[in-house]
């Protein structure tokens, strides 16, 4: 049984019906309307194999992301994270506010992303135990991507919308200006973790 959460019921419904349209029977999945802040008690006595966090934390602060994963690892024992990354040490870190400042503004939403180490030790921190992570540049908002990830009739749906709507067409040409300029900075991170008290899986 796989459970599709999001705090935005839009998304949620767009999930199922990608899910039914890769022909997973519908009474494996379950919806749940989830806030991440309270993942730990709206969960309650759910269990989970594994949970998938798909760019959901970066625009949480350090703090909140600890409590979220530290309220996620009571029902999860493996966890799959993919996520924005800083490509520097921590010791760098107070030279890139500027980044999280324009990136904040291009979003229109909080900018915290963490370096390896950081997303490691935040990890640690809420119980989880990394057993692999792969690093590699920032490719958002590239139309290959977006065709792959979305399929023909989402792309074109997406495209059509920028071409039509002024304030999305703005945001996203905001977005990819932003992210161009500080590409050298900025990647993506991808993470295998388990719980403490979980067992790693083969």
């Amino acid at each position: 049984c796989v459970t599709l959460s999001d705090i935005d019921t839009s998304r949620l419904e767009m999930a199922s019906q990608i899910a039914r349209e890769q022909g997973v029977d519908s009474e494996l999945i379950e919806i749940m309307q989830l806030n991440m802040r309270n993942v730990g008690e709206e969960l309650e006595q759910h269990h989970y194999d594994t949970a998938i966090i798909e760019a959901s934390l970066s625009h949480y602060s350090t703090k909140e992301k600890r409590a979220i994963l530290k309220g996620l690892s009571k029902h999860a024992d493996e966890l799959l994270l993919h996520e924005i990354c800083f490509r520097c040490d921590d010791s760098s870190l107070k030279e890139l506010n500027h980044i999280k400042q324009d990136m904040s503004r291009a979003l229109a939403i909080g900018f915290h992303p963490l370096t390896v180490d950081g997303w490691t030790n935040v990890l640690h921190e809420a119980g989880y135990e990394v057993k692999r992570s792969e690093t590699g540049p920032m490719k958002v908002l590239n139309p290959v991507t977006v065709l792959q990830d979305e399929g023909p009739k989402r792309a074109a749906k997406i495209a059509w919308n920028i071409a039509t709507d002024a304030s999305i067409r703005s945001r996203v040409v905001e977005t990819r200006r932003a992210i161009k300029s500080h590409q050298h900075d900025l990647g993506y991170i991808l993470i295998r973790a388990v719980a403490n008290n979980g067992q790693a899986l083969n």
